[in-house]
């Protein structure tokens, strides 16, 4: 189509949110006819007292105004230039124009949706979501006996994670920069800060997750179980001692020694814990062959997981269990909480008093609760005060 209104002035359009130009009626109508701009794209030229589609700006009669008008509510303008270089703004009430055509991420990451629509809905309701999801998979992925199957689907979910965080991020920035230049920058300053404190609580977990991707990928490269317990068989075949953390790998090997003594009837412990994911695997495999447990030493934090899976549980003298609640690297908060979850479910199939699971997760993770003898026979996390007499096997 053709300009046809005025084509000795110059011209100004619209395109992406921002005003262009001046051009000229002959280049205007180049663009319009070639594709460049679509018909219904907002142009203004001297004489006209407001923005119009430019199928709509032919024959305009409209010849009062000399300086260019804000445009419309359904242009996402902030700013217009001047001629003689000054600002011309939008109205403080003007709303973003609906893409049809396109995508929702695409309006985000543009920073065209709404202040509260980007912060409240997409950065904290769809973020949530996505983290939870991100977190059930790595929590899966450290689930997984192979190792190169583990950090493959690690490193997966950290770059899915992190991508979601940068569109976030930058979508929401972006929406507080328009809000504030259409007269709410209290607002769009309070979202900013928060933004930058949540970007710095991110490269935190970022930098949590490379860790234990690292970390992974070294044990996998030795085929060493991370980070590197030990199982040994008592020299009568009836005991079997894990000792050590309880990283990747662990519950693998721990498997495989137990297939090599079918004799074995109890497990004795001493380990300062590990991955969750690990000690429930340790713990079906010692529920699976109805063993007994027992430490010997410190029993804290994961490996409390294992020992609760025995049949008959028993301490030492001098021997220990410690709880705090959990802390997993490169977790997030709601995969965190969903670990708790499921072992809330699992202490109270146990028999152990609701009261006694509270009490475990509220010592923070930086802390550690050491129950006495009473307390943990009250509770029924050990059976007996005495080693119970192993059955023939």
């Amino acid at each position: 189509m053709s300009v046809t209104t005025a084509p000795q002035k110059d011209w100004f359009y619209s395109r992406g949110g921002v005003s262009h130009g001046p051009v000229s009626a002959t280049s205007l109508s180049e663009m319009l006819g070639g594709g460049d701009l679509p018909a219904d794209t907002f142009v203004w030229c001297e004489g006209m007292s407001g923005w119009r589609a430019a199928d709509e700006a032919s024959g305009l009669q409209e010849m009062t105004a000399t300086e260019p008008p804000s445009l419309p509510r359904a242009d996402p303008l902030a700013a217009i230039p001047a001629r003689q270089g000054q600002a011309w703004y939008a109205p403080q009430s003007w709303a973003p124009p609906r893409r049809e055509r396109e995508s929702y991420l695409a309006r985000h990451w543009r920073g065209e949706h709404s202040l509260v629509r980007s912060f409240w809905i997409n950065q904290f309701v769809l973020g949530g979501l996505f983290g939870y999801v991100m977190g059930m998979l790595a929590r899966a992925a450290m689930r997984r006996s192979d190792p190169a199957l583990a950090v493959g689907c690690l490193f997966a979910t950290a770059l899915g994670w992190l991508a979601c965080q940068v569109w976030l991020t930058v979508g929401t920035w972006r929406a507080a920069n328009l809000a504030r230049e259409n007269g709410r920058g209290v607002r769009a300053t309070v979202v900013q800060v928060m933004l930058v404190l949540a970007t710095f609580g991110n490269a935190t977990q970022l930098l949590l997750k490379l860790v234990l991707i690292f970390g992974t990928t070294q044990a996998m490269l030795h085929d060493t179980p991370m980070p590197w317990p030990g199982t040994r068989v008592s020299a009568d075949g009836r005991h079997v001692d894990f000792y050590g953390t309880m990283g990747l790998g662990s519950a693998v090997g721990f498997r495989q020694v137990l297939a090599t003594a079918p004799g074995i009837g109890r497990v004795r412990l001493e380990s300062v814990g590990g991955a969750v994911g690990e000690a429930r695997q340790i713990a079906a495999a010692i529920a699976a062959r109805q063993l007994d447990t027992e430490v010997t030493g410190n029993c804290l934090s994961a490996c409390t997981i294992a020992f609760l899976s025995g049949t008959h549980r028993w301490l030492h003298e001098g021997a220990r269990l410690g709880f705090h609640s959990y802390r997993s690297l490169g977790m997030t908060p709601q995969a965190i909480l969903l670990d708790e979850t499921i072992e809330r479910k699992a202490f109270q199939a146990a028999g152990v008093p609701a009261s006694f699971t509270d009490r475990i997760f509220s010592v923070p993770p930086a802390g550690m609760w050491f129950p006495t003898r009473d307390e943990l026979l009250a509770a029924h996390f050990i059976t007996t005060l005495e080693p119970p007499v192993l059955p023939d096997r």
